[in-house]
């Protein structure tokens, strides 16, 4: 059996491939495609928590129920999607752990799929991203901070309440020493290439038939995009909202509102600059 690894990177489309893999399982199932399903899980980020908080007894049953089913259903190949596995491009011992639990599974080839934006993009979207209270409590970050530690060490860490995460920004870098030490079959992907005609394409491709990807793009085709990035100042709103603890500005007395808008649109406008300067500046060359 062949499984294929689909490790983010974050921001590239994955929760609308993930769901439309999730929607479809049927059809994938019928082109001896297995999209796992355990529990309430939709994708599999939740896998890549297990492994980091060493959860024995649920990743044995999330790889007995893929070999099971994949027997039952009679599926050559898996897709396993998280972004979260982005991860493994930095931690080696979860990628090799993950994979000595799948060749255990039946798996005898397994291919590292990631898909990357440019770095500014990159930068500007996991800005957006992580000022989410609702996912990521209340965290205030600094994008210029965020951008030092990304042209020191390539990468960027981030501790939620749920997960220990780690952005990948120089896949140059860290590509081909994931292939010298984990695995050599990891494809890096361009993030327009992944959206094109629609997104997750290039990677059915790899592993369906024409007739049963006909199908695919149907769906996708009605599809709306998940997850969309915000723009600037919605973003500033959320980290001035963290800032000072609160969940909902609506029922504030208005000068405290009104401070929340302030601090937010100077924010906004500090970050917007020094975005715009990312950009111009040719560092997404020097990553």
């Amino acid at each position: 059996m062949r499984l294929i690894i689909h490790a983010g990177a974050h921001k590239t489309g994955t929760t609308t491939f993930q769901r439309l893999c999730y929607y479809n399982s049927e059809t994938l199932i019928a082109g001896k495609v297995l999209y796992p399903k355990y529990k309430n899980w939709k994708q599999h980020s939740y896998l890549a928590w297990q492994f980091q908080r060493q959860n024995k007894q649920v990743i044995s049953e999330f790889f007995q129920k893929v070999e099971n089913d994949c027997k039952a259903f009679g599926c050559t190949t898996a897709i396993i999607s998280g972004e979260d596995f982005e991860n493994c491009l930095v931690d080696h011992a979860m990628a090799i752990e993950l994979e000595k639990i799948s060749k255990l599974a039946g798996f005898k080839e397994i291919e590292w799929i990631v898909v990357q934006r440019k770095p500014d993009q990159y930068l500007r979207s996991i800005y957006g991203e992580l000022s989410k209270q609702q996912i990521y409590g209340e965290v205030v970050l600094n994008v210029e901070v965020m951008a030092r530690c990304i042209k020191r060490n390539g990468y960027f860490s981030f501790a939620s309440k749920y997960y220990n995460y780690k952005f990948i920004f120089d896949f140059q870098k860290f590509i081909p020493n994931f292939a010298s030490k984990v695995n050599s079959n990891i494809t890096l992907i361009d993030f327009e290439d992944f959206k094109k005609n629609f997104v997750g394409n290039i990677i059915f491709n790899k592993c369906l038939d024409q007739s049963f990807l006909i199908n695919i793009e149907a769906q996708a085709k009605k599809q709306k995009p998940q997850n969309v990035s915000d723009n600037l100042q919605t973003v500033e709103n959320r980290y001035a909202m963290n800032y000072f603890h609160v969940k909902d500005s609506s029922g504030l007395e208005t000068n405290f509102r009104n401070l929340i808008i302030k601090v937010a649109s100077i924010r906004a406008q500090r970050s917007a600059k020094f975005l715009d300067n990312f950009a111009k500046n040719n560092l997404n060359k020097n990553l």
